[in-house]
C-alpha cells in the first residue's frame, strides 16, 4: 500500500468515527430528553420481604415513586397482584414482576409456585444427614446418590440432580428458624420432569445425600 493509500484510508475511517461518535451522542441526548419529559410513576412495591408460598393481600404493598421507564412484566394495580402467590422471593421496596407470582386465579398452596412442566419432587433425609438444620427454602443443592453393591461396599455415587430449588423443608415454604434439625426430615425440592423420573428411580435402589450450592451458583428458571 502506498503512502498516499494509507493516508486516505486512514482520514476515511476518522471521518466514520466521527460520524458514527456524533449520531450514538445524539441518540444518547434524545433519550435523555425523552426520559425528561416523562414525569415519575407511582407504582405499587413490596412493603416487607415476601416469602415463597405467601399470599399477597393489600398490606404486603406500599405505593412508591418510579422512573418513567419501568421494565416489561411490572405489575403497577393492586387487582393484578392481590390474592396471588408469591413464587419467587420478593424483597422489600422490589417492584412487582409477574414471573415472579402464581397464576391468577391459582389456589393458594404449594401447586401454585410450580412452574408448568416442572415437579416437586419430597426426599427424606436420613438420621446422619444433618442437612436439613441448615437449608432453608430457597437454598439450592445437588442430589447424590449412593448406590451400593451386593456386597454391602459403596459401588458409586453418582449425582442425579443439578441446582435444585428448594421449595419447602419438613413442610415449611418459609418463616421458621434457622437451625431445628427434625428427626428424618423431609425436604422437597424443584426440578423438571426428568429429573424426577431419574430422582425417583435411584432412590429406590440407592441412598440419597443433599449437597448445598453457593449461592452465586445462582439457579435455574424454573
Amino acid at each position: 500500500m502506498t503512502r498516499l493509500a494509507l493516508a486516505a484510508s486512514l482520514i476515511l475511517a476518522a471521518v466514520v468515527t466521527a460520524a458514527v461518535s456524533s449520531h450514538l451522542t445524539g441518540l444518547d441526548d434524545a433519550l435523555r430528553a425523552a426520559f425528561a419529559r416523562e414525569p415519575p410513576k407511582t407504582l405499587l412495591v413490596a412493603a416487607r420481604t415476601l416469602p415463597v408460598g405467601h399470599v399477597i393481600v393489600e398490606e404486603d404493598l406500599r405505593e412508591q415513586p418510579v422512573p418513567a421507564w419501568v421494565p416489561d412484566g411490572v405489575l403497577g394495580e393492586l387487582g393484578h397482584i392481590e390474592g396471588r402467590t408469591v413464587a419467587s422471593r420478593i424483597l422489600s421496596g422490589e417492584l412487582i414482576r409477574v414471573g415472579r407470582l402464581s397464576e391468577r386465579g391459582v389456589a393458594p398452596g404449594l401447586s401454585a409456585i410450580i412452574p408448568p412442566g416442572s415437579r416437586a419432587l419430597s426426599i427424606h433425609l436420613q438420621d446422619a444427614d444433618a442437612m436439613d438444620a441448615l437449608l432453608e427454602p430457597e437454598d439450592h443443592v445437588d442430589v447424590l446418590v449412593t448406590i451400593f453393591g451386593d456386597d454391602g461396599h459403596a459401588a458409586e455415587t453418582t449425582r442425579v440432580v443439578e441446582l435444585a430449588r428448594v421449595l419447602a423443608v419438613d413442610g415449611r415454604m418459609a418463616g421458621g428458624q434457622l437451625g431445628q434439625p427434625t428427626r428424618k426430615a423431609q425436604v422437597t425440592l424443584l426440578m423438571t420432569e426428568q429429573e424426577a423420573q431419574r430422582l425417583a428411580l435411584a432412590l429406590n435402589v440407592g441412598l440419597p445425600r443433599l449437597v448445598m450450592r453457593a449461592e452465586r451458583d445462582g439457579g435455574r428458571a424454573l
